[in-house]
């Protein structure tokens, strides 16, 4: 069941967030970065899509980088390991205009980006070196 769960938030976030790379400059909502890495027998593909987050839900992980100097916004969507030559890693990444991932100083910083973008938290869980948040669509 959960393994439907994440294909359909993959497939949403894939087909649902699609825009035209010209356009995402344009965006005002959270741009995202979908990216898929995998092995087939050995043969290695990787593949992104770029869109903008369209959903009134979304689970996501504020991750610490460089000994906490600076947190970035995932989402592993899928992990599925077979062995080193059959695999399939698939992570959501919040991004800027220019496609590179947002450095937020402080998880307030994140936590205020999402609000601007018209999402709020409804729940968060600390890890050791990350917070999973939840967070709905405000409606406007």
């Amino acid at each position: 069941m959960r393994n439907v769960a994440v294909i359909f938030i993959f497939l949403m976030f894939t087909f649902g967030c699609q825009t035209k790379k010209g356009d995402v400059a344009q965006e005002k909502g959270v741009i995202i970065k979908t990216t898929t890495r995998q092995s087939i027998q050995g043969k290695k593909t990787e593949d992104s899509v770029v869109g903008v987050l369209n959903t009134d839900y979304i689970e996501i992980s504020l991750d610490s980088y460089d000994n906490a100097q600076h947190y970035e916004a995932n989402k592993d969507l899928e992990k599925t390991y077979k062995s080193t030559t059959d695999y399939k890693f698939v992570l959501l990444k919040v991004i800027d205009n220019q496609g590179n991932p947002i450095q937020f100083k402080t998880s307030t910083d994140f936590l205020n980006f999402m609000s601007e973008k018209g999402y709020k938290m409804v729940d968060q869980k600390k890890g050791e070196y990350n917070i999973d948040y939840t967070f709905n669509k405000t409606t406007k």
